[in-house]
C-alpha cells in the first residue's frame, strides 16, 4: 500500500467509525515515537488491528485501546501546545505518516 493509499485509507475508516486506536501501556501512558531531528509523535492507526499487527517489540506491554473522534479532537489541543505530532498508520518497519495536530484537527471535520 502506497503512503497515499495508508493515509486515505485511514482518515476513511476514522471518519466512517468515529475513533482512533493508540497503543496504551497503563492509564494515560500512550507509545510515542521520537524521529532523528527529537521531534515526538503519538502513534495512531484506522483499526484495533492495525494498532496490533504493527505494534514493535518496544510496545508488546501495551494494548490497543479506542478513542473517540470526540475525544482525540480535545486531545489534538493539547498535544498541539506540547509540539506533539500525530504519526499516522505507523507500518510494520515503523514507518509514519507525519501530520501537526492543528492539520488533523482540520482533516477530521
Amino acid at each position: 500500500m502506497t503512503d497515499r493509499q495508508r493515509f486515505e485509507n485511514f482518515f476513511k475508516q476514522v471518519k466512517t467509525n468515529h475513533r482512533v486506536w493508540l497503543l496504551q501501556a497503563k492509564d494515560g501512558l500512550f507509545a510515542m515515537l521520537e524521529d532523528n531531528d527529537q521531534n515526538s509523535y503519538i502513534p495512531v492507526w484506522p483499526t484495533e488491528a492495525d494498532a496490533i499487527q504493527n505494534r514493535n517489540e518496544d510496545w508488546t506491554a501495551y494494548q490497543p485501546e479506542a478513542m473517540s473522534l470526540t475525544e482525540f479532537s480535545v486531545w489534538l489541543e493539547e498535544l498541539r501546545t506540547d509540539d506533539i505530532l500525530i504519526g499516522v498508520h505507523p507500518d510494520e518497519s515503523g514507518k509514519i505518516l507525519p501530520v501537526k495536530a492543528d492539520d488533523m484537527m482540520q482533516m477530521l471535520k
